[in-house]
């Protein structure tokens, strides 16, 4: 019998322990899952409160995500529904909502008004976001400087090829809604993947863009469907996802010790390569780890092990994020809310990171009372840690105030009819210059060790990278075994 211990349970160390659980089954592997919060989910939740339900960290997924509807379809075969527990039903895939076309609307606060994004590339060309010989730059694109060796900084990239003013203006604001992130300091290569191949393979963004509507048009006409670009959720939010693998685990024979930290993380001496994880509880024996955390935590924990590893996870900042919800009478909203949210750059001048309409976003998913509807205002970042030293009130009026600005919500007349403030000192890791150096010492120093490694640190923080990264890691351990 071989014993694996997975040590955190986000959806990185659920999904690496579902599939220790399933694919060692045969091969007797136990799996034992450490949390040191009393839920699973990490930075993933969502509460009630009365009629009123928020999401405490992500709120919606992309249902084209590789693996994402495998996954829910997988649970959902087998029964799991989250928390909604209802008997009868097939699973976690009866409570799936998506998002409709209001989703694929995004605004940005510009020049002190929302501004509709353009929805195609080319469409640039003639939108007011941009000014007129910002415009005049772009079609400048397939000429643009190549760019030089080692990493670059998103900054540097857009500037390079797009302009200063898609940087300031478009780029920024962009980059604050996924990242909460300084463009100056985060790395294209690791924070915008996709992005940087583009460039290294056509040479051209524009002519990138050309090339994937030319593959798109012919997926069409062989009858297959692109990825889809729409928004999921579940009926009760993605707490639904994290509960359902946490019931999975569970059912597969895997042990959950929630409130249960690791204290400590040790060669055995004398032990042939095991491991020993010391809790408050005692100690657990296992022959390889599935480490699942935070960079703070995990160079906490790596340091007597191995130095350089601690370094590398050390290397890894994190930005820190405020929501505030506020609920409304729909009535005291004036602006239509037909979209996803808005993003605001911060030569607008707004502490507001962006806001989103919850309400709007996944109209399957009831949020608030009938006639009334759900904001979330973002604040922090990599640019404003501060923010997290206001008490709930403070960080409420200036989400009200900023809400006057860009939706034109009176203040004073329209009172919220529901306030929550979440706070995430360490929210979203930062991939900066030299990220993919120190992602690449991580994963070189497991080899042979017993050790793997999954997580938003690492390989991507959209929640469908982490799940993917938490079955790699898994994969890796159970070869390796």
């Amino acid at each position: 019998m071989k014993h694996i211990v997975v040590i955190g349970a986000g959806a990185a160390g659920l999904r690496g322990a579902l599939d220790l659980c399933e694919k060692g089954s045969e091969r007797s592997v136990q799996v034992t899952l450490l949390e040191a919060e009393p839920q699973v989910g990490g930075r993933i939740g969502s509460e009630q409160h009365g009629e009123w339900h928020i999401e405490r960290g992500p709120a919606t997924l992309q249902e084209g995500a590789p693996g994402l509807r495998p996954l829910i379809d997988h649970l959902g075969h087998l029964g799991h529904l989250g928390h909604l527990g209802r008997p009868g039903h097939a699973g976690l895939a009866d409570a799936v909502v998506v998002s409709d076309e209001r989703a694929d609307r995004r605004y940005l606060f510009l020049d002190g008004a929302l501004r509709v994004v353009p929805s195609r590339p080319s469409a640039f060309l003639t939108s007011p976001i941009l000014p007129f010989a910002a415009r005049l730059r772009l079609l400048g694109e397939p000429f643009a400087a190549k760019p030089l060796d080692g990493d670059e900084s998103i900054a540097a990239f857009v500037t390079r090829r797009l302009g200063k003013s898609v940087a300031d203006r478009v780029v920024d604001a962009v980059m604050g809604g996924i990242y909460a992130g300084d463009i100056g300091q985060l790395s294209v290569r690791s924070a915008l993947p996709r992005v940087y191949e583009m460039e290294r393979k056509h040479g051209s963004l524009f002519r990138a863009v050309r090339a994937l509507g030319k593959e798109r048009r012919a997926q069409r006409a062989a009858g297959e469907a692109p990825p889809s670009q729409r928004l999921l959720g579940f009926q009760h939010g993605l707490g639904q996802l994290t509960e359902a693998l946490r019931e999975a685990i569970e059912a597969a024979g895997g042990r959950i010790l929630l409130g249960t930290p690791a204290r400590a993380l040790e060669r055995e001496p004398g032990g042939a390569g095991r491991w020993r994880v010391r809790t408050d509880g005692g100690e657990l024996l296992a022959d390889a780890v599935l480490l699942c955390l935070p960079p703070p935590f995990a160079q906490a924990l790596l340091r007597p092990v191995d130095a350089v590893l601690a370094e590398a996870y050390a290397g890894i900042p994190m930005a820190p994020i405020a929501a505030v919800c506020l609920g409304y009478r729909r009535a005291d909203v004036p602006h239509p809310l037909d979209g996803f949210g808005f993003l605001s750059p911060r030569r607008e001048g707004l502490r507001l990171l962006g806001a989103l309409f919850m309400t709007s976003i996944l109209p399957g998913c009831r949020q608030a009372p009938e006639g009334h509807v759900l904001l979330r205002a973002m604040y922090g970042g990599a640019h404003d840690p501060g923010v997290l030293d206001l008490d709930d009130g403070a960080l409420c009026k200036h989400a009200r105030e900023d809400l006057r600005a860009t939706l034109g919500i009176d203040p004073v007349s329209a009172v919220p009819r529901f306030r929550h403030v979440q706070r995430w000192p360490q929210a979203i890791e930062q991939y900066v210059i030299g990220h993919g150096e120190r992602v690449a010492t991580i994963d070189g120093r497991s080899v042979g060790t017993g050790l793997s490694f999954a997580g938003a640190a690492l390989h991507g923080v959209s929640v469908p990278d982490v799940l993917r990264d938490g079955a790699a890691a898994a994969d890796r351990l159970l070869s390796a075994l």
